[in-house]
Order: C-alpha cells, then sequence, then structure tokens
C-alpha cells in the first residue's frame, strides 16, 4: 500500500488525544477520524446476512400470525430477528428495523414505501422532510403521550402508562439500548426496558430505601428494624434519616452495605448502604480536615448528573462502557479504594490462569474457575483425542496415521498431552460458539481477524463502527464469557498434566495436522522452529527443553480458522522471534522489518512496522497461548500484536523466570482490544521490557490488558524519541506511548459520533529496583473514559515520563499510579512537560498514592494534586522524608477552571495534596502557601469558587481514606 493512501486512513483517535489546558488540537481534517468500512465490504455485511434459517420471533398479536404491523420496523439487529423473508436494514444512525420483502408500494401498509436495498426490495418509511427513513414515532425519552408511545420507542417506562414515565423500548440486555439509555432494568411490573443510567452513588444514597434493615427510612420517628438498630441522624445531625449497624469489619455487613467510620465523638464504624459510603468521615484526618477547609464533604466529591447532563448523551453514555466505570469514575474516592482492592486481587495465587478469571470479572464477563476433566479413552488417550479432535471441526480422522506418527513420543507424556488436546479442542468449539452470530457468512470472520487491529494501530481497517451490527458484535454479540472460559480450562489442563516433569526428554518427534492447526511435538535438543518447519496455522507446539528458537509464531492465532494455539516450551535459554526482512528504515533501536515493511513517513508519522503478524501469545478472533515454563532466562521479539496480544480474543504470554528481555514495537506486552491480554513473567528474575505504543499494560474499548511481573529490578522503556507515533502533545519530539497501565477510548467530537469508552490498562509489578520510563500517556493514565493503573509494589524505583502520566488524565478517564514502599524518585531525568502525579483534567479523576520512603517529586504544570476543567487530582504520600519541585503554583492540591468555560464553571473542579509523615521540602515560583507541617486551600482563580483546592502536611496522622 503507498504511503499517501496508508496516511489517509490512520487512526486519528491518537490525533484526538488532546484537551485545553492538556495539550493543543490536533492538525485540521484529521481530528476525530476514524478508519471506515471500504464500501464493497460494508455491501457485503449489510447484503450477506442469510434471509432464512433462524427462529421465528414472537409476534405481538398472539396469534401466531405475522402482521404488517408486527413485521414492518419491528427493531432488530439481524434478519433472524424478523419473521423469515423478511430483512433486518439499517436506517439511520445505529437505528435497524425489520423489512418485509414488495414488489409494489401495494404490498406496504402504514405508508411505507417500497424501495430497493442491496439486492432486493423492501418496505421501509418514507423519508421525511430532512430525507432520513425512521421508525421513530415517539422519540427516545419524551414523555409518554395520553394516546400512548408508537414506532420504535413504543412502550411507557411508567407501567400505568402515565405522562410522568418516558418513551422507551423493551429489551432483553444493555445491547438492545441506545446511548443515553444504554441500561436495560426492570421499569417495576416485570417488563424489561431501556432507562438511562444511574445517578452517582452520593445521588442515589437514601433513595429507594428498602421497607427494613441497612438503609431503610427512620425519617419522622420511624423505627429501624431488620437487623439494623441505629438512625444515622442521632449519630451525626448532618447524616441522612438511614437505618444502620455498628460493626467492626467489612465481613459483618449485610450483602450491598459497606463499614465505614462515622462522625462522633466517639467515632464509630457503622454499616451503611454501598451508595451511601460518601457519609464516611474520620474527625481529625487530613482528608476531612482538608475538605472542611475548602467547604467540602465527602459527598461533594462526585461527577452530579447534572454536570454530565451538559454534553449529549452519545458522548457521557456510550453504549461500550466497562460495568464498573461509571461508579468508580463518578464518585471520585473510589478511584482511590478501587486501585487498593484490586491489585492484591491479582496478587492471590497469580498463575495465567487466575489472572484470566480476575481480568474476565473486570471486563464484565465473569467466568469459573474450575478444573478441566475430561472422559479420555484408557488405551490410547492421545490418538483418540486428536482424532475425536479432527472429527468434530470437519475433517477425517486416520487413527492409524496418528498413531504412528506418534510412535516415538513416550507413553507418560502422551497421556498427559491428551488432556491438553482436548482442552484445545473444547476451547476451539468455544471459540465458535462465540462468533457464531458471525459464522453464518464466511466473509465476516475473515473480515474482522483481518481489520479489528485498524481500529487501535495505525493500519488499514475496513470495519465500520458505525454499522449497528458491527457495534453489537463488539459489545456482546460475540460471546466473551465463553472465549474466556474456554482459555481458562485450557489453562487448567495444562496445569493439571504438570508437563515440566518431562522436561529433557529425548529421542522423538511428532507431527500431526488438523483441520485447525498443526500438532509438534519435539524433544529437548536444541531446535529451530521455523515456518519451513512447521507452514501454515499451529494448534499445539510443545517443546520439552533445549535452547530453541523459533521464529514461527508461537502461541499465535494464524486466521479465523485457526481458533486456537498453544504453545509450551519446557526449559533452555530460548530465543523466540520472526523471519526477517530488513529496511533501510530499520535503524536502531527499531527491530528489523518482517515481510510486511515499515510505512516510509511523512510530517507526522515516521516509519512505524506494518507487520500484521501475531506472535507470541497473540489471540486475534480466538485464544493464543505462548507459556515458556523453563527458568532460564530467554529473549522474546516480535513488531506488533504479540507478547500478550488480544483483539476479539484472549492472548496469554507466560515465562516461568530468569532474566527476560522482551523486545516489540506497538500492540503488545500485555495489550488488548475486545477481549483480555495477560503477559506474566514469574520470578524474581531482572526483565526488560521495550516497546513504543500501546505496550505494557493498554487497553482499548472492552479490553483488559495486564502485565504482572512477580518482581526482580526490571526496566520497562516505552521510547520516548525515537518517534513513529504522533501525539499533538508535543509533535514531532515524543512519541504517543499509550503504555505501562494506559486505558485508552474513542473520541468521536467532530467526526462520525459514535464514542466507545476506553478500557482498563493494568501494570502491576511485585517488587524490585524498577526503572519506567515513557513520554506521553503512560505510566497510569486515562483517556476518554477508560483507566490506567500502574501499580508498583516494594523497591527503589524511578519514573520518568512527560504528559499525561503518573495518575495523570483527560477526557472523562480515571488513571493512578500506585506505589507501596521504597525510596522512589520521580521525573528526575524527564523532560517535565504537563500533567503528572495526580493531575485530572475535563472530568477526569487522577491518583498518585505513594505509601512510604524518601521520595523525590519533580513536576511540571497541573501536577501533585491537581484539578483542571471539572477534573480531580490527588496525591497522597504516607511517610518519609520528601522532596517535592514543581515548576508552576498549578500544583500542590490546586484547582483551575478557565473562567470563559460556560457552564462549566457553575461545576466543581477539585485538587488535594495529603503528605504524612517526615520532614518535607517544598519548592514552586510560589510558596508562602504551602509547606511542611502546614494546612492550606488555594484556587488558580480568585473569584471562581467552583475551584477548590486543599493541601494538608503534618508529622502524623491518618489520611482518612478507606
Amino acid at each position: 500500500m503507498d504511503a499517501q493512501t496508508l496516511r489517509s486512513v490512520l487512526l486519528v483517535a491518537l490525533l484526538a488525544a488532546s484537551c485545553g489546558n492538556g495539550g493543543p488540537p490536533p492538525e485540521d481534517g484529521d481530528a476525530g477520524e476514524d478508519v471506515e468500512e471500504a464500501a464493497d465490504a460494508a455491501d457485503a455485511e449489510e447484503t450477506a446476512e442469510p434471509d432464512d434459517g433462524g427462529p421465528e420471533p414472537e409476534v405481538d398479536d398472539g396469534d401466531g400470525e405475522a402482521t404488517p404491523e408486527t413485521r414492518y420496523c419491528r427493531p432488530c439487529r439481524w434478519d433472524d430477528e424478523c419473521n423469515p423473508g423478511d430483512r433486518c436494514l439499517t436506517l439511520q444512525g445505529i437505528e435497524m428495523a425489520c423489512a418485509p420483502p414488495c414488489a409494489s408500494a401495494e404490498d406496504c401498509t402504514l405508508g411505507a414505501e417500497c424501495v430497493a436495498r442491496g439486492t432486493g426490495t423492501f418496505c421501509i418509511p418514507p423519508e421525511r422532510g430532512d430525507r432520513v427513513r425512521t421508525c421513530i414515532v415517539t422519540a427516545l425519552g419524551s414523555r409518554c403521550p395520553r394516546e400512548g408511545c408508537g414506532g420504535r420507542y413504543d412502550i411507557c417506562s411508567d407501567p400505568a402508562g402515565s405522562t410522568s414515565g418516558f418513551c422507551t423500548r423493551r429489551c432483553a440486555s444493555d445491547i438492545d439500548c441506545d446511548p443515553g439509555y444504554n441500561r436495560c432494568g426492570d421499569r417495576g411490573d416485570g417488563v424489561h426496558v431501556c432507562l438511562p443510567p444511574l445517578p452517582p452513588p452520593p445521588e442515589r444514597c437514601g433513595t429507594n430505601p428498602p421497607a427494613t434493615g441497612v438503609g431503610s427510612s427512620c425519617a419522622g420517628g420511624a423505627s429501624c428494624g431488620g437487623g439494623a438498630d441505629t438512625c444515622l441522624s442521632s449519630v451525626d445531625p448532618r447524616l441522612p434519616y438511614l437505618c444502620g449497624v455498628a460493626c467492626d469489619g467489612a465481613a459483618e455487613c449485610p450483602a450491598g452495605s459497606a463499614c465505614v467510620p462515622l462522625a462522633g465523638p466517639p467515632l464509630r464504624r457503622y454499616c451503611v448502604p454501598d451508595d451511601c459510603t460518601c457519609l464516611a468521615r474520620v474527625p481529625g484526618s487530613m482528608l476531612d480536615d482538608a475538605l472542611d477547609a475548602a467547604a467540602l464533604d465527602r459527598c461533594d466529591l462526585s461527577f452530579t448528573a447534572a454536570s454530565l447532563a451538559i454534553f449529549p448523551s452519545e458522548l457521557t453514555w456510550d453504549r461500550f462502557r466497562l460495568p464498573w466505570f461509571d461508579d468508580v469514575h463518578r464518585e471520585w474516592l473510589r478511584g482511590e479504594a478501587f486501585v487498593r482492592r484490586t491489585a492484591p486481587r491479582l496478587d492471590a495465587g497469580a498463575s495465567p490462569r487466575l489472572l484470566l478469571v480476575r481480568a474476565a470479572e473486570l471486563q464484565g464477563n465473569p467466568i469459573e474457575d474450575r478444573p478441566f476433566s475430561p472422559s479420555l479413552d484408557p488405551s490410547d488417550p492421545l490418538t483418540e483425542a486428536i482424532a475425536a479432535l479432527v472429527e468434530r471441526h470437519g475433517g477425517t480422522a486416520n487413527r492409524a496415521a496418528i498413531r504412528s506418527a506418534l510412535a516415538g513420543v513416550p507413553a507418560d507424556l502422551r497421556r498427559a498431552l491428551a488432556t491438553v488436546v482436548a482442552a484445545l479442542d473444547a476451547a476451539a468449539v468455544a471459540r465458535n460458539d462465540a462468533i457464531a452470530r458471525i459464522a453464518g457468512v464466511p466473509t465476516l470472520p475473515r473480515a474482522y481477524f483481518r481489520d479489528i487491529s485498524g481500529l487501535v494501530l495505525p493500519d488499514v481497517t475496513r470495519l465500520s463502527v458505525t454499522s449497528r451490527r458491527v457495534q453489537d458484535f463488539l459489545i456482546g454479540d460475540l460471546g466473551y464469557a465463553r472465549l474466556f472460559q474456554g482459555a481458562a480450562d485450557l489453562l487448567a489442563a495444562v496445569e493439571a498434566a504438570d508437563l515440566v516433569r518431562f522436561r529433557g526428554a529425548t529421542g522423538f518427534t511428532a507431527n500431526v495436522d488438523t483441520p485447525i492447526g498443526r500438532v509438534v511435538l519435539r524433544d529437548a535438543a536444541d531446535t529451530t522452529h521455523g515456518t519451513d518447519e512447521h507452514p501454515g496455522a499451529v494448534l499445539l507446539l510443545v517443546d520439552t527443553g533445549g535452547n530453541d528458537t523459533y521464529r514461527v509464531p508461537a502461541g499465535a492465532t494464524a486466521s479465523e480458522n485457526n481458533p486456537v494455539s498453544l504453545s509450551i516450551d519446557l526449559g533452555g535459554r530460548d530465543l523466540y522471534a520472526y523471519d526477517e526482512a530488513p529496511t533501510p528504515h530499520d535503524v536502531p533501536p527499531r527491530l528489523p522489518s518482517d515481510a510486511d515493511g515499515r510505512y516510509p513517513g511523512d510530517g507526522t508519522y515516521g516509519p512505524f512496522s506494518q507487520s500484521t503478524r501475531g506472535r507470541q501469545g497473540s489471540g486475534t478472533l480466538g485464544i493464543g497461548v505462548a507459556l515458556d515454563l523453563g527458568t532460564e532466562g530467554d529473549e522474546y521479539r516480535s513488531l506488533r500484536k504479540s507478547q500478550g496480544w488480544a483483539a476479539l480474543g484472549v492472548g496469554i504470554l507466560h515465562d516461568a523466570g530468569g532474566d527476560d528481555v522482551y523486545l516489540c514495537e506497538a500492540g503488545c506486552q500485555a495489550a488488548a482490544m475486545f477481549g483480555v491480554a495477560i503477559a506474566h513473567d514469574a520470578g524474581r528474575g531482572n526483565d526488560r521490557y521495550e516497546g513504543y505504543h500501546a505496550v505494557q499494560g493498554f487497553a482499548y474499548v472492552k479490553g483488559i490488558g495486564l502485565l504482572y511481573d512477580d518482581g526482580g529490578n526490571d526496566t520497562y522503556l516505552a521510547q520516548p524519541d525515537d518517534v513513529l507515533y504522533y501525539n499533538p502533545q508535543d509533535p514531532g519530539r515524543s512519541n504517543s506511548s499509550m503504555a505501562q497501565g494506559m486505558g485508552f477510548g474513542r473520541r468521536a467530537d467532530g467526526s462520525d459520533g459514535v464514542f466507545m469508552s476506553g478500557g482498563l490498562g493494568i501494570l502491576r509489578d511485585l517488587a524490585g529496583d524498577d526503572d519506567y520510563e515513557c513520554a506521553v500517556f503512560c505510566q497510569g493514565s486515562g483517556y476518554w473514559f477508560g483507566m490506567g493503573l500502574l501499580a508498583d509494589g516494594d523497591g527503589a524505583d524511578e519514573y520518568d515520563a512527560r504528559w499525561y502520566v503518573q495518575g495523570g488524565s483527560a477526557h472523562y478517564a480515571v488513571a493512578a499510579l500506585w506505589d507501596a514502599a521504597g525510596d522512589d524518585r520521580y521525573n528526575q531525568a524527564a523532560r517535565r512537560l504537563n500533567v503528572t502525579l495526580g493531575g485530572g483534567h475535563d472530568f477526569s479523576t487522577a491518583f498518585l498514592l505513594d505509601d512510604g520512603g524518601n521520595d523525590v517529586y519533580g513536576a511540571p504544570n497541573l501536577s501533585m494534586g491537581a484539578g483542571n476543567e471539572n477534573g480531580f487530582g490527588m496525591l497522597v504520600d504516607l511517610g518519609g522524608a520528601d522532596s517535592y519541585e514543581c515548576s508552576s503554583d498549578f500544583s500542590l492540591g490546586n484547582a483551575s477552571v478557565d473562567p470563559a468555560s460556560g457552564r462549566r464553571t457553575g461545576f466543581l473542579t477539585v485538587g488535594l495534596f495529603l503528605d504524612a509523615g517526615g520532614v518535607d521540602a517544598y519548592s514552586r515560583p510560589t510558596t508562602s502557601t504551602v509547606g511542611d507541617d502546614r494546612l492550606w486551600t488555594q484556587r488558580m482563580h480568585p473569584a471562581l469558587t467552583s475551584e477548590r483546592g486543599a493541601g494538608v502536611d503534618r508529622a502524623a496522622g491518618v489520611t482518612g481514606l478507606r
């Protein structure tokens, strides 16, 4: 593809990563554009859906006959949701409706016209004055008229049908609903309809109280019962008339409630509803003293329903959000609690399987943690397991040939591998079940496999996210839970097989072809696994040891017909690489190109890799797992979509130990979109991770990207200066890192209006003296309803980064860097630019949490617990003699809103700074306000009371955070 063509379709979500004080706007002509599906592929998707074969949907009149009213304009997403012969057609935006076929207008009713669409003619609504064809009669959210709602939104949210309700539609799940009314819930009579999002927890507190128990009302002197014995207003008159019960720990509280401290004296803890935890107060704590000084309380710290209502619903309430995100984002202090809860859950028995179970829960599709125990033929289990897999996936099994190919493999190893092959068979079935909605059209799985990565990596893509079918497949027509469960069961089978006992086994080799990939078994000799030796897709590759070289894509799905790929190496000092095809642009530190080459570069982008080959734990439209179970040091080299990559799938790379080196360019080292990607390095080796863009715990829409390192003195480098990936914050001088705990979403104001909330990117390092370096959007950062978390345990660590970093976020996101211990240094070598160390911009929340050590902080503008343009930023340091140096007064618990921001100035912007313990030093242009062992308030514009900044430094004390 020529440079100009590719330049015209580069992903401009990266260019749109701009914000008021946070950075300059993108270049004209690029803002908010996205890669679009080519017209021929769009036509194929529209016309290639099967017309028959699906179940006949229910009709509304109860007589089993399809009347014109029940056929025409029925909301749908797929043809089989309509009556046989009808088509599900796109009308406007993401509106889709059933359309009966017709020969002329006489075949249509209710004023429909007979119009050619695709390969036929169908009854569809007539054009309105604005030339729009739509089935919308009463608008979504409009007050229910006395004559009743009609058209697409044909049911009232009020069971009585009164005008106090609004017009909406029936739903089976959230996927049926539209932006702004994207929650499927019971309207009060068992009928599920699309409802608006819930308000933030503080606004929910005390609404719809239960009849008895915790959270019930004690207003007007009503007594508390059902296990609750205290009216909270009697504890503190400022508290609402709700019932609670005294407690010492969360385990004592009933479901739906939490144990929190409430104001005294004396201070006691009470079970209160989960929505009411903002009532917590620890008198004398730094947090409450800071809030008191700023004339706030904890329940003020939220993005209110009114504040977000100033924006279009498709922006603030898109359909792609992770299920927990709104509560964590909208009640600000829940972000800090989420961080401190999530990291220990990941630490509990960390293994690829358990990390996947935790990640699936975070992605919103929880799965079971269970053993995998198949029924196997006792006489020749591996032969029969392979034969069963071949037959299940469309082949003819030649048992004699399979048995002969496996003859040299030790009997015990054959028995162990039989369970693994059975799990691969089950995982392939799970993948096929997960994509069943698109499997009936052969071109669709191929298109998704080929094009999905282009939504986030600079690439050509023909997938159009303006299509409702595409959106709904990405949201939930893809069976995420089924896919995740298949991968977890596969990992359970590998654990049960205990393959490390065969480390060093020699004297055999085996190859068996199956319809979904080749089975390859090699002994412990030093082996080169090349693409010539293993042509085509690989289903299972097992090597029992030796110092091996892998040029085959180890544990990577190779096509839509290779639903699962598993690579297992049992020992040795191994090199995982690829067939190189160097170009003149491959100058160090860049890796040599593969056959796909490099983009030549232009005035914006540098010569980035165009590789399309996933490797080393890469799951695109399937499950890709690479397990190196040896404890020697290994090296992993790839270009893109590798080393733990997931796109509509699961991608896992696990290394059991040693001093390892991970080198890549983009979309690797735990990078996920529409799935779960895990890179897990076990042991306490001193590891090195290098990449450029979307690496080291990165997550795009509906993705969980988790890099987990058990310890050692590790280096994490997202190349800052060899600029290949454009960013508008520091064009030409810094890469867009998107790394080291980064959640990223799709911003679409100024283009097609399809907003897509970001995912959760996590980098978790348990211990060691670690070195982190990157440029822009990294080290615990978030963008566009995404969340990034960098959680580092013990050790003296170095953090260097430039803009939107270290708990710095932009545009409706959540960001956090948590360092649990050690003498740490922040930005002592970095070129400091903007928004670091707990800086929250534009309806974002941001946290820098350092739990101890003598730390040294360096920062630019909008840093160290600063909120900007309705953002919230917080820095908390819990001990040590610390040094704070900042080039701007917009720091250390400060807040700013542009006085010309209009309605924004009517809503809070908050920055908080808390330092407990030690004799601390402060340096910035104005130091008269801040200082050691002091309490202060400040704002950037004295006349704007919506700006609230506060800081507390104490030699001893408690923060008051949960």
